[in-house]
């Protein structure tokens, strides 16, 4: 899972990984992860992104907010 990368700032080679989350606001308490995924250092931002959206994961949020 982790991806050896290059920094150009910093002119390093750097093993990593990166962990996108989603979570639902909570007044006076901790946001609640609703999606959880762990990816490549090297991959972009964007796809885990939409695949967050083809789970429809905000709707789902959003229709669990109006059941409460």
């Amino acid at each position: 899972m982790a991806a050896k990368t290059y920094s150009c700032s910093k002119g390093i080679y750097y093993y990593g990984v990166k962990l996108h989350w989603m979570a639902m606001h909570q007044a006076n308490r901790l946001p609640m992860p609703i999606w959880i995924e762990l990816t490549s250092a090297a991959e972009h931002d964007l796809p885990p992104l939409n695949r967050c959206a083809e789970l429809n994961i905000l709707n789902k949020c959003h229709n669990f907010l109006i059941m409460r």
